[in-house]
């Protein structure tokens, strides 16, 4: 019997920490994953970005296209308030 489980496109937000890097390790082969993040191993598709800017976030996903789930192992606290760059996107 054949398993057909959607292969989904996941932007995986924090893929350059310990935990991004196990979650990754876990998914890739089954999954379209997208790393993201300030630090990010380089290959085929990969995004870099800092959470604290709303805009290069924004600008990102829009690029990206569809996405199917985003994972964020990031550590970032949800009291942040972002910040916002020259474009002024909040």
């Amino acid at each position: 019997a054949s398993s057909s489980v959607q292969r989904l496109r996941i932007l995986l937000v924090g893929a350059g920490g310990v935990i991004g890097r196990c979650v990754h390790e876990a998914l890739r082969d089954t999954h379209a994953v997208i790393p993201a993040g300030l630090e990010v191993p380089q290959g085929r598709i990969h995004v870099q970005l800092d959470l604290c800017y709303s805009t290069a976030l924004v600008r990102a996903v829009r690029a990206l296209g569809p996405i199917d789930a985003v994972i964020s192992t990031e550590d970032v606290p949800v009291s942040v308030r972002f910040r916002t760059d020259a474009a002024g996107v909040e």
